[in-house]
């Protein structure tokens, strides 16, 4: 035993080192991050306690108010920003490779304590980039284990180890519960081993008993209570209701035999310990042979003993199986109970061989792969965007909202999907929040975007945990009422909602892609077009635009319908735009203003512009100031342009802004007359099949004996026979007229075996414009008789099979073309 670790130079020397390994992965990875998943959660908590409210009392957590508490201390001390939050990490890391060896040494060979130290830290502290609850629950859980059986009661000649032990308590008590619990049952357990093993008076063990309670569950309460002002019973519904249910439930998976060969919790990607259980049980078995063996207690006290070392084991094992964690953090607890059990029973008698290998091994075989998990990256950069850091940004770039991040950097698509989600909020309430619901994965935008909250609301989302099944059952009916939230919002990787609310979503919202990794919902308004069906778009709006050569970007349009009844696309912002994609020669349409309030008595007006997009100086090919006289409710004002092959923006400008929010203009009745080709076969719709066939053998099953060929041919989910192209529903059949003008003539009939009747469309198409020609139904002994023609040089014909569930199969032949240029 060492007395003063400070005295021997080679612990020092190892220290140091330590040190430096543990801090390794937080220096390489603290600057970026994949996803804000989890730490988004302490980031929201910190700008909720900015605004001064606190945690149980004004939001549902968990997650305990005294670790949120530290966080928000570590963030502020160091200026405010993510950056200060990282460095908590980094203190916690520095701070587990000091003390858990200092503590060891005193009782281990210098080599075997910094083993046993550092696993413990690289598989906890090192694991995170900031200070988190399940990393400072490893590290506490070390310090009062640890403690408690090198001086299982309290006496003034061990004071420091009594003193590690009350502030191992005090803070892990603050930080979080299955952690201290596990850490106040066993410092109570070595109390009553010293008094049952003759090394104390049970008077003596009850003090401390006693002690371990005021300092492990009196004093973390009724701090908690005093400075967030929840009762006693607000504190029991969050920290112990809510979470206990679901997390007792997992628990017994550690029974499953894939509890030995693979990780519970396998989100964070392949590492290489597989066998996990095996490797706790493997721990556990060598600590209790050696308390067999080496142990200071013979009869019943040595098979106590034994069964201690067997209890610490599952209590490990409990440990991996109700945190939601990488599986290295847990393994690193299991390791520190066993490694209690070697202080507390004398095990280390056993001989130093045995010390290696019953506690050297293990710290190696789960400490190595540990720390390389940790120098990847596998907990602190958890996410789904596999980019190089090469291509990442920072979140700063989006704006000066942005700013609490610094340099931090995130995948492209991450801060890409961020901005196009900054231009498609909606308004801010007088009280500055606006109506939207961030979900799982977003909200940590609450303290950069308030939304509108209710009072109690869950910090953050995870159904079963922080929203049971009543607050899902409520949250089901605010969205069902459409009156609190305009949008929903969460990431596409978590895009889950328990029932209800996944049934309420489907029928009444609208489900949006938002950049890359966004999903964004809002309620449906029957008076809007789906602009993702280039034929629901025509039937909406009028003229020929298909609905997906739009481009909803900075300032997106709106739909509303107007006092004649007809949808207008446009917006009554005080500035708002959409681009055009596709290339465009001539175009017409109409530009139309409405009043929002019949009983508004005053004269109002806006601008409709149409300009060439990303031309320098701005070339604006059409603008007119629209005016409504008083009395007046619409107005319509035509338009055509000559964009030269170019795309185009359509803007809508309201120069007065007391006006904002009074009319609303857009446009309607959009026809492209002259249009640009854009490459590959037309898009319809999102479901539309896939290619199943292109080429000369398309083109021959299709034309037969019909000597012209198309320049591409391109058939979706269909199949060739020689007496022509079969389609089923949704499929899809598109030739290319090569820069020529003409027409076709062929038939559609239903295929052999199919009577069921199917609608089929035939349309021309070239860039964003979409001319249907045809539509008819076809069943068995009913044919289609097709007649296609092309509106200008070029563009596709298509034959298209209305979706739908049916396996009725038709045929398409083509009988004559005459195309020439």
């Amino acid at each position: 035993m060492i007395r003063n670790p400070f005295r021997k130079p080679p612990v020092i020397a190892l220290i140091a080192v330590l040190i430096v390994c543990a801090l390794a992965p937080w220096f390489r990875n603290h600057g970026y991050l994949r996803d804000l998943y989890d730490y988004g959660l302490v980031i929201a908590a910190n700008g909720h306690l900015n605004r001064g409210e606190l945690p149980y009392v004004d939001f549902t957590t968990p997650i305990q108010a005294g670790f949120l508490g530290l966080n928000w201390l570590v963030e502020r001390a160091g200026g405010g920003t993510y950056d200060a939050l990282t460095r908590g990490a980094a203190a916690l890391i520095v701070l587990s490779a000091l003390v858990l060896p200092l503590m060891l040494a005193r009782r281990f060979p210098p080599g075997l304590a910094v083993l046993l130290g550092g696993a413990v830290t690289v598989t906890s502290a090192s694991q995170h980039t900031i200070l988190w609850h399940n990393a400072l629950g490893v590290f506490c859980l070390a310090v009062v284990t640890w403690a408690a059986a090198v001086a299982p009661v309290w006496r003034r000649a061990t004071w420091g180890w009594h003193a590690l032990l009350v502030a191992g308590l005090m803070l892990g008590g603050l930080n979080k519960l299955n952690f201290h619990l596990v850490a106040l049952v066993t410092a109570l357990a070595w109390a009553a081993w010293a008094a049952i093993n003759g090394r104390a008076r049970w008077r003596e063990a009850g003090l401390t008993m006693a002690g371990c309670l005021a300092a492990g569950l009196v004093l973390p309460l009724l701090i908690e209570c005093a400075w967030t002002g929840a009762s006693p019973a607000l504190w029991w519904h969050n920290v112990v209701a809510l979470p206990s249910e679901q997390r007792l439930g997992i628990a017994t998976m550690v029974f499953s035999a894939d509890f030995l060969w693979r990780p519970i919790h396998d989100y964070y990607g392949w590492i290489w310990l597989q066998p996990v259980g095996l490797t706790g049980i493997v721990a556990t078995l060598l600590t209790a042979a050696a308390v067999w063996k080496g142990g200071s207690y013979r009869g019943w006290r040595r098979g106590l003993a034994v069964l201690g070392a067997v209890a610490a084991g599952a209590a490990g094992a409990a440990l991996i199986a109700t945190n939601f964690e990488i599986v290295y953090l847990g393994l690193g607890a299991w390791l520190v109970l066993l490694v209690s059990v070697w202080l507390g029973t004398g095990a280390s008698g056993s001989g130093r061989r045995w010390l290696w290998v019953g506690m050297g091994l293990p710290a190696l075989v789960i400490g190595l792969p540990a720390w390389d998990s940790a120098w990847q990256g596998q907990r602190s950069q958890f996410g789904y965007d596999d980019a190089p850091r090469a291509n990442y940004r920072t979140l700063a770039e989006i704006g000066d909202d942005y700013g609490y991040y610094g340099a931090l950097k995130m995948p492209y698509g991450y801060v890409y999907s961020l901005g196009r989600l900054m231009w498609n909020l909606p308004d801010p309430d007088p009280a500055g929040r606006r109506p939207v619901f961030w979900g799982v994965g977003l909200e940590w935008l609450e303290r950069f975007i308030p939304a509108r909250r209710e009072p109690g609301q869950a910090l953050w989302i995870h159904w079963g945990t922080s929203y049971n099944q009543t607050d899902i059952d409520k949250l089901a009916l605010k969205f069902e009422g459409q009156k609190d939230y305009a949008w929903a919002y969460n990431t596409v990787a978590r895009d889950n909602w328990p029932w209800p609310i996944n049934d309420v979503l489907d029928l009444n919202y609208r489900r949006e892609i938002i950049g890359t990794v966004l999903v964004g919902r809002r309620p449906i308004n029957h008076d809007e077009v789906e602009l993702t069906d280039a034929l629901a778009t025509i039937q909406g709006l009028g003229g020929n635009v298909s609905g997906r050569a739009f481009l909803q970007d900075r300032d997106p349009f709106t739909f509303i319908r107007g006092y004649d009844g007809n949808i207008l696309y446009g917006s009554a912002r005080q500035n708002a735009q959409v681009k055009l994609q596709a290339p465009v020669y001539r175009l017409r349409g109409v530009a139309v203003i409405n009043r929002m309030d019949k009983s508004d008595p005053e004269p109002l007006s806006m601008m409709a512009r149409v300009t060439v997009h990303g031309s320098i100086p701005e070339q604006v090919l059409w603008q007119r100031d629209l005016f409504l006289a008083a009395g007046e409710n619409t107005a319509r004002v035509p338009f055509e342009v000559d964009a030269g092959g170019r795309q185009i923006l359509f803007w809508i400008i309201q120069h007065d802004r007391s006006q904002a929010g009074r009319a609303f203009a857009g446009y309607r009745e959009l026809e492209i007359l002259h249009a640009g080709e854009t490459e590959g076969a037309p898009v319809l719709h999102d479901t539309m099949l896939p290619v199943t066939v292109t080429g000369e053998a398309a083109a021959d099953s299709l034309l037969g004996q019909v000597v012209w060929r198309p320049e591409q041919i391109v058939v979706r989910g269909g199949r060739l026979t020689p007496d022509g192209v079969e389609l089923p529903a949704g499929g899809e059949v598109w030739f290319h007229s090569a820069n020529m003008s003409g027409e076709v003539r062929g038939w559609v009939e239903s295929a052999p075996g199919s009577g069921a009747s199917r609608t089929v469309r035939t349309l021309w198409c070239k860039g964003g414009r979409v001319q249907p020609l045809q539509a008819g139904g076809v069943a068995l002994g009913r044919n289609l008789d097709f007649h296609l023609w092309t509106g200008e040089l070029g563009g596709w014909f298509g034959i298209v099979v209305e979706p739908g569930q049916s396996d009725a199969w038709v045929r398409v032949r083509i009988e004559s073309a005459a195309i020439s240029q």
